[in-house]
């Protein structure tokens, strides 16, 4: 059998979007993971999603900034009774303000490690996603190119006529997009 030219067919060209619109024959509702959902600052929280509180202010944001504020007030009353000479309560504003301070450490940590796990578990669903949309394409272009190789096989000459050659080509623009997704997925691990 002759190897079939690809092309790239009118209907499958990039929208101003850039993906090539893609559809899928069985009756499974699979919709590609769109760019934004990886995020290139994983540091940086997600904000703006549509029914979202509006944010809090800074005290409710950040509830390290009172001890730290606290920490500091004790820290400057220590160093006020150091220079009246009041040693005995130095020591216990000092000791009050190392307490403040590592409890301040401690619940950032427990912060940072807790927005750690929620972006690992926002990749690993982008991951997921993106598997099951590969997944099904593939099983699409799996089932297509079954019935098109049956229906080349049943030509009088064994060779694909126009409008299959033209199937062949929608299929192998959709391999060409499962790449991608494998591609971006990669990335996704990677990063």
């Amino acid at each position: 059998m002759a190897p079939m030219a690809i092309r790239p067919t009118p209907d499958l060209r990039p929208s101003r979007h850039g993906s090539i619109p893609l559809t899928c024959s069985d009756s499974t509702n699979v919709t590609p993971p769109s760019r934004s959902q990886s995020r290139s600052d994983p540091g940086r929280p997600l904000s703006g999603a549509p029914g979202e509180p509006p944010p809090p202010s800074d005290d409710e944001k950040n509830p390290v900034k009172k001890q730290i504020e606290d920490a500091n007030k004790y820290q400057k009353q220590a160093e006020d009774d150091l220079k009246k000479d009041k040693k005995d309560d130095t020591a216990g504003k000092q000791t009050e303000a190392i307490k403040k301070l590592e409890e301040a450490k401690k619940k950032l940590e427990d912060l940072l490690k807790q927005l750690r796990e929620e972006e690992i578990e926002r990749l690993l669903a982008d991951l997921e996603k993106r598997c099951r949309y590969m997944l099904a394409l593939q099983l699409e272009v799996r089932d297509d190119t079954v019935k098109l190789d049956a229906e080349i096989q049943k030509n009088s000459d064994g060779k694909p006529i126009t409008a299959q050659a033209a199937r062949g080509n929608k299929m192998a623009d959709k391999e060409e997009a499962i790449l991608l997704e494998a591609a971006m997925a990669l990335k996704l691990i990677r990063t």
